[in-house]
């Protein structure tokens, strides 16, 4: 059976998709795990002024498209991206209801088929730095967030590592692997994120 998937390549400064009709492409879903480790932010987003400076760092990291590409191929696997956009920032408040310097970006995504939307929340510490990933809403039926994602890794993400394990650090090499083998696409997510973050 030939099924339709979404595939990825690697050109003018960050990961472009595809669709082709080859189910071997499937097999090209973890390269995003390489290319997100070079693929640049480039817009930036107008925030309040009450969250840290670092808010405006992290909105600016995660508002490109080629960075919205790539979060949703890990979110919802084979589907077509159709943009992202920020919604809110927010601090995060302490138990004493004073803010400790933490926030949240929430971001809509848009992708097909079906008009989907799916609303995800990157929680941050003061710093900027990523600490959690959280989907807020969705309206897909069968394709829920993570789930086909995490299931693909498991079933093609440990060969396509070995292609490609010279492109990475031994370290990424190892916990991009155990994120593999635990079939957790959220978790996989947050990491390279945070390899992004902390430059490679």
């Amino acid at each position: 059976m030939i099924t339709k998937y979404c595939s990825m390549h690697v050109g003018n400064g960050g990961l472009h998709t595809t669709t082709t009709k080859n189910s071997r492409s499937a097999a090209l879903l973890v390269l995003l795990t390489v290319a997100f480790l070079a693929s640049p932010a480039v817009s930036s987003q107008e925030l309040d002024n009450r969250l840290p400076e670092a808010a405006g760092r992290v909105a600016n990291f995660l508002s490109s498209r080629d960075r919205g590409q790539e979060i949703l191929m890990l979110m919802h696997a084979f589907t077509e991206y159709r943009g992202h956009e920020l919604q809110r920032a927010m601090r995060i408040d302490g138990r004493s209801s004073a803010s400790d310097g933490r926030f949240e970006l929430i971001y809509r995504f848009w992708w097909q088929p079906g008009d989907g939307i799916t609303d995800l929340a990157f929680l941050c510490d003061n710093y900027g730095q990523l600490y959690q990933i959280e989907v807020i809403y969705t309206n897909a039926r069968f394709n829920r967030p993570f789930a086909v994602t995490s299931l693909s890794l498991k079933l093609i993400g440990r060969e396509l590592l070995d292609r490609n394990k010279d492109r990475l650090q031994p370290w990424q090499q190892r916990m991009i692997g155990w994120f593999i083998d635990q079939a957790d696409a959220k978790g996989l997510l947050k990491f390279i994120l945070g390899v992004q973050q902390a430059g490679g």
